[in-house]
């Protein structure tokens, strides 16, 4: 199971169990940080070091978390037991630590994603460094990717833009002089033409670079555009980019594509 479907089943177990988007999202930020939203992830990838963290936010030590799933007769590597898990930390009060928030004052709360991620970062989480604002940049993305969105109309954009990319296969070479169209294109041009087919971004769209993509990706009015951190997560549709921010169009080799 990939990520966004991993997510997606912690999205629907938890808002159905009553905690609201905002609170749903904060969490599903920090877990993108702590495990890729991987359930069955290990501290460092160190397979069966019970001293070390383990599943979807990291429970150390890992003991802590596979002996009550046990005890309870629960598959610890499982979505739904570590749900199972927060439901139960969340009615002893437990692991949440707020002198002015309980856990389930937590998931009731709606403030927005990103306050909500700080404050599970700080409260729960817990770790050296605190101060990681990308973990409130995944929340308003998770919260913006679920939040009553209509999937059959996502499916039928991004499957638009994929089929932009294979109906112009072989036409992308990569040549700044050439990206224009209709005969030629280079990564990121190719890239901004299958957005337009999705209706992802409107048709006069400045067709930018890689490095634009990011704020572009960013200001989009629609959520579902996922930029993969590497393949393991990738999934069609996904849009990778290879570079840093900034620093990431061709003469610094940059690269993007879209997952088809």
């Amino acid at each position: 199971m990939g990520q966004r479907e991993t997510a997606k089943q912690i999205w629907d177990c938890l808002t159905s169990n009553g905690w609201t988007q905002q609170s749903v999202a904060g969490l599903l930020g920090n877990m993108q940080s702590e495990s890729g939203i991987i359930a069955d992830r290990w501290e460092s990838d160190i397979v069966g070091n019970m001293n070390g963290g383990y599943g979807l936010v990291q429970w150390t030590p890992a003991s802590k978390y596979i002996n009550w799933a046990q005890s309870n007769g629960l598959v610890y590597q499982n979505v739904i037991s570590q749900c199972n898990r927060l439901e139960w930390e969340v009615t002893n009060n437990e692991q949440f630590y707020n002198p002015d928030m309980s856990f389930f004052q937590f998931t009731q709360s709606t403030l927005t994603p990103e306050e909500l991620a700080d404050i599970f970062i700080k409260c729960y989480e817990r770790p050296r460094n605190p101060n990681q604002p990308i973990r409130q940049v995944q929340a308003r993305y998770w919260y913006n990717q679920f939040n009553n969105q209509d999937p059959s109309r996502v499916d039928a954009a991004i499957e638009a833009m994929i089929k932009w990319m294979k109906d112009h296969e072989g036409k992308v070479c990569y040549s700044m002089d050439n990206r224009y169209g209709p005969d030629a294109y280079d990564c990121s041009s190719s890239v901004y033409n299958s957005l337009k087919a999705g209706g992802f971004i409107s048709a006069d769209h400045i067709i930018g670079n890689t490095d634009t993509l990011f704020g572009d990706l960013e200001s989009t009015e629609w959520t579902e555009l996922p930029v993969v951190n590497g393949q393991i997560n990738a999934q069609r549709g996904d849009i990778f980019i290879w570079g840093i921010r900034g620093h990431s169009t061709g003469q610094n080799f940059g690269h993007t594509g879209i997952f088809v």
